[in-house]
């Protein structure tokens, strides 16, 4: 993750708890504002409810007092008929009231024929009332002459414990609708008002005729026997999600279910359109937080950071000179690029100082390493014996090839790691100057894979290919044959390297065994190998001579 990814997540982080408070807000006034529809739904409905009792219950009262009276406990025709008249004429609430006998009979009545019918006998509302000697409320019902919507009530007239009949009557569903005085369109509202079976008796604001004689839907058949109000979410009623209130009007003498739906998106909207402008005004505010971050983390924190990057890159390249492009003022940056300016200075001279104090060491070894020579020379020259002469000039030619050997490994500008296939190739190139005639009759080749070692490993691997190459030109042409001399370096599939010097020469001399050799030059070969922890092998024959050596990995590490 770069730095801009950091600075944006690090203003997300700080603008997430406003986020979550703002959230937990929006969560808690929803939940307040839930639980105000609520209430208000339960108590529109209780409001609605106590609309409709008041009317069934004056009803109960009215026929309560009509079992009483003589004449129509004793069902006499014509003073019935008009007694009845009289109190029916009273209720507007009531379409119909009748007179029955014991069986459901019709002994006299005002305006039956409408909503009531010669016999109720067989009619849930006269059995019920009969049962529980005392005012019964039935299922909604319309008149089959005009389709009236009606509601039928009874009360039993009883002698002693001997049923004599009941005074029935129809209540105008229309007109206990109209009891209801409740301002249903400024909240959205809607009042259901079903009979005990969960049927639809009325629903307000009218004209709704989709539910009116059908029965609710599941969820609320469900709260009919519910002992107390309460509330519920629902859109089954009319495919709009309402806050619902309810109130079932239990007892034995009257049994209504009220239900008023708040719809909710209208009771939520004003919520809704703060939490929408909250909403937005937080995204705005993320989003010009987010663009002053990445402004100001590019101008501030990347430009200033590309700078001094560049300089690093610059130093890195060996270009020491380079100074990082900032003002060196007051603040961190600034005083960042002034350090490292004052590094790169120091660093410079540190160089400069080292360059020079390895140039003077390096001419130094070569004077000597030249005054060997020349002082192992003229020993030579003075030897009397041929095996002086013979045992100076091998160690002459030592000296010169550790000469060559520490020319090339400091020719590169890292000591720390040297390129072994430069090294090996420039040193090779040495060797064909000073071991090869011009008339091309003898070459040296070499194949090498790129690979860096430390000078520990470097310089006993250069004195092994010095070695080997120097005896093959020497001894493996005799006779000024041509020959060739392949050197290669190559990795090891278990690891580490191997390196092979081989030669189309005349191979070793006969009876002398490979790798028993007691001279000068077996000798140094040999401890260079020891020094490497390496392993050597040699084959010879006729047709030439190979030095096989496994380098293996450096077991600890260039202190």
């Amino acid at each position: 993750m770069n730095l801009l990814s950091r600075l944006f997540l690090l203003v997300v982080l700080a603008v997430a708890p406003g986020i979550v408070l703002q959230g937990y807000n929006e969560y808690a006034l929803r939940i307040a504002r839930t639980n105000e529809i609520q209430d208000d739904a339960i108590r529109l409905a209780n409001v609605a409810a106590g609309a409709q009792f008041r009317i069934v219950d004056g009803v109960r009262q009215l026929l309560a007092a009509m079992a009483r009276v003589p004449a129509i406990r004793e069902g006499q025709g014509g003073r019935c008929t008009e007694v009845v008249d009289d109190l029916r004429s009273e209720v507007p609430s009531l379409t119909a009231i009748a007179v029955v006998d014991a069986d459901g009979n019709l002994l006299c009545g005002a305006n039956h024929t409408a909503a009531i019918s010669t016999s109720v006998g067989h009619q849930g509302f006269f059995q019920r009332a009969r049962e529980i000697r005392g005012f019964a409320v039935g299922g909604f019902a319309t008149t089959d002459a005009v389709g009236e919507k009606v509601l039928h009530v009874a009360y039993p007239i009883f002698d002693g414990d001997s049923f004599q009949g009941a005074v029935v009557a129809a209540l105008s569903v229309d007109a206990m609708a109209a009891a209801i005085n409740i301002d249903t369109e400024s909240r959205s509202a809607v009042i259901t008002i079903t009979d005990r079976a969960g049927v639809v008796m009325s629903r307000l604001p009218g004209p709704d005729s989709r539910w009116i004689g059908r029965q609710v839907p599941e969820p609320f058949l469900d709260l009919l026997a519910s002992p107390q109000a309460g509330s519920v979410t629902s859109g089954a009623l009319d495919d709009t999600v309402r806050i619902y209130g309810y109130v079932p009007m239990r007892s034995e003498e009257l049994d209504l279910f009220v239900l008023v739906g708040i719809d909710r998106a209208a009771a939520f909207a004003t919520i809704d359109a703060a939490t929408q402008r909250g909403i937005a005004m937080i995204v705005a505010g993320l989003l010009v937080s987010l663009a002053a971050a990445g402004i100001g983390g590019r101008l501030f924190l990347l430009r200033p950071i590309d700078r001094l990057l560049s300089a690093a890159r610059e130093w890195q390249r060996g270009n020491l000179s380079a100074r990082v492009p900032l003002r060196h003022g007051r603040d961190e940056f600034g005083r960042l690029g002034l350090a490292f300016d004052s590094m790169a200075e120091k660093i410079e001279q540190n160089l400069k100082q080292k360059d020079l104090l390895l140039r003077e060491i390096n001419h130094r070894v070569m004077n000597s390493f030249q005054l060997l020579s020349s002082l192992f020379g003229l020993q030579a020259r003075r030897a009397r014996t041929p095996e002086a002469k013979q045992a100076l000039a091998e160690a002459n030619d030592r000296i010169q090839a550790l000469a060559i050997v520490h020319r090339r490994l400091y020719a590169h500008a890292a000591v720390d790691r040297v390129e072994v296939k430069s090294y090996l190739t420039g040193l090779c190139d040495d060797l064909s100057r000073a071991l090869l005639p011009d008339n091309g009759a003898k070459e040296i080749v070499i194949d090498a894979v790129e690979a860096d070692l430390p000078p520990s490993r470097i310089v006993p691997l250069g004195l092994i290919v010095n070695e080997l190459v120097t005896n093959a030109v020497k001894y493996a042409f005799p006779d000024r044959r041509e020959g060739r001399v392949e050197i290669g370096f190559r990795h090891r599939a278990e690891g580490g390297y191997r390196l092979t010097v081989a030669d189309n020469g005349v191979g070793l001399p006969e009876g002398k065994p490979p790798g028993n050799g007691t001279g000068l030059g077996m000798m140094v070969l040999q401890t260079q190998v020891r020094q490497l922890d390496a392993a050597i092998d040699i084959a010879s024959s006729p047709a030439g001579t190979r030095f096989t050596i496994d380098i293996p990995d450096q077991r600890d590490p260039e202190a």
